[in-house]
């Protein structure tokens, strides 16, 4: 945005006018925060604060299907941010569920609403209160998204360390071998099409969450070099091949999306803020008929070390300078059911520096379930914590097997003792920034 509307924003305005109109195009983040909540009053002072600094912050959905557009608009700071006084810590979840299941007001020619809201429920005398961020996604990603809601609350992001550019070189040359990756990926996905799913309703249903030491993670990749997010990833296929058999359903694979942060460190920000979508997905292959866990865990961290470690310069580069054409027809192809069944994504919570008093304890990002998908899952590493959080569709039978699975999967991996040949060097392997 910042004067100019990027071409995937753009993109994803048009995806919105594609689907059914009762698509739901919101993601949230739920953030348990102890410390004394902010009154109404300085919660708008700080909205009106940050929208002068950082004016995108007042950009609002207009224009009729198929035109849509962010404009500037005067910026009412109590249509964005609300507090909620409520009887007790239980009314508390119930009221930020409420909220994370409701739509935004806007999307309609006749009722241009917010592109974001941050609402905040508390018990009056406690010391802890429930923060929910809700925002479009063609308006924020969820990388975007946690930082602007770090931010309300007071909480300063820290921007990540400038990073030197490698060869422009390098670069084309990676590029090159990402577009070829690419058309070759989209032409599997056209020969074996996936399977099709009669119950899905296109709306979104369960939200079941959660809450593990990331040191489990950690520890569990230390035997092989994968990353978390590789045991993550790896999980929730386990997860997904106990739900197929819960249900009777026969499922060899299940083509998945993961999204990576393709923000270049070079990119101008407002103390860590950014708004816009600077995503790009890759598609995973998840086996559910694979039943060792150390070979699940290693198919899954080898191609997420060749998409997401050697070819994230390349990433950088294509989404920045991605002409408009191409990017409608990525986020249209990523979105087709066809073409993927599911997302899941890593939103770490940024690194940020709290105000005095206050103490961010648990949070979770909910995605947005894509018609024609599955479920969405994320994954919100913080502290020394992680949330996952499956968010299916309404007409998805039996949604607690894929709790159980992924915590029965993440007991096998544990278990695991893989060969060195299974391995990849910790060395070659280094920890990505963002979501991965």
């Amino acid at each position: 945005m910042n004067g100019r509307i990027h071409p995937l924003d753009t993109a994803f305005l048009g995806a919105m006018d594609a689907k059914p109109p009762t698509a739901r195009w919101e993601m949230a983040w739920i953030l348990t925060v102890h410390g004394q909540a902010p009154t109404a009053t300085a919660l708008r002072a700080r909205a009106e604060e940050l929208a002068a600094k950082l004016p995108p912050l007042a950009l609002r959905l207009h224009g009729r299907t198929g035109a849509r557009f962010w404009a500037p608009s005067p910026f009412d700071a109590s249509a964005h941010v609300s507090v909620t006084a409520t009887d007790n810590a239980d009314h508390q979840q119930v009221l930020a569920r409420k909220w994370m299941d409701e739509p935004l007001p806007g999307g309609r020619p006749d009722r241009p609403g917010p592109a974001w809201q941050l609402r905040i429920a508390h018990t009056c005398g406690a010391s802890r209160f429930t923060a929910v961020y809700t925002a479009h996604h063609a308006f924020q990603d969820g990388s975007a998204a946690a930082r602007s809601a770090l931010a309300l609350l007071g909480c300063t992001p820290l921007p990540s360390p400038p990073r030197p550019r490698p060869p422009a070189f390098r670069h084309v040359a990676d590029v090159a071998r990402l577009a070829a990756c690419t058309t070759i990926d989209l032409a599997r996905s056209r020969a074996h099409r996936p399977a099709q799913f009669p119950f899905l309703t296109g709306q979104p249903g369960a939200s079941l969450t959660d809450d593990v030491p990331l040191a489990r993670l950690k520890a569990i990749g230390a035997t092989t070099g994968a990353r978390p997010n590789d045991v993550y990833v790896a999980a929730v296929g386990a997860a997904l091949a106990h739900w197929a058999t819960t249900c009777r359903i026969d499922l060899p694979e299940l083509p998945v999306l993961i999204p990576l942060d393709a923000r270049h460190p070079t990119e101008e920000t407002w103390q860590g803020l950014q708004t816009g979508n600077r995503l790009y997905s890759t598609r995973l292959m998840l086996s559910c008929q694979e039943t060792t866990p150390a070979r699940r865990l290693a198919q899954v961290t080898k191609t997420l070390h060749q998409r997401t470690v050697t070819a994230r310069h390349a990433v950088q580069d294509t989404v920045r300078h991605l002409p408009a054409p191409l990017a409608r027809t990525a986020v249209k192809l990523a979105t087709a059911p066809g073409y993927s069944a599911a997302v899941v994504s890593c939103c770490p919570l940024p690194a940020h520096t709290p105000p005095e008093g206050l103490r961010i304890t648990s949070c979770t990002a909910h995605g947005p379930v894509v018609p024609g998908h599955l479920l969405a899952v994320a994954m919100c590493p913080y502290s020394q914590r992680a949330s996952i959080c499956f968010h299916t569709d309404a007409g998805l039978p039996r949604p607690e097997a894929l709790l159980d699975g992924w915590r029965q999967a993440l007991t096998e991996l544990e278990s695991i003792r893989v060969p060195s040949s299974m391995t990849i060097p910790r060395d070659a392997h280094p920890e990505p920034d963002g979501p991965a």
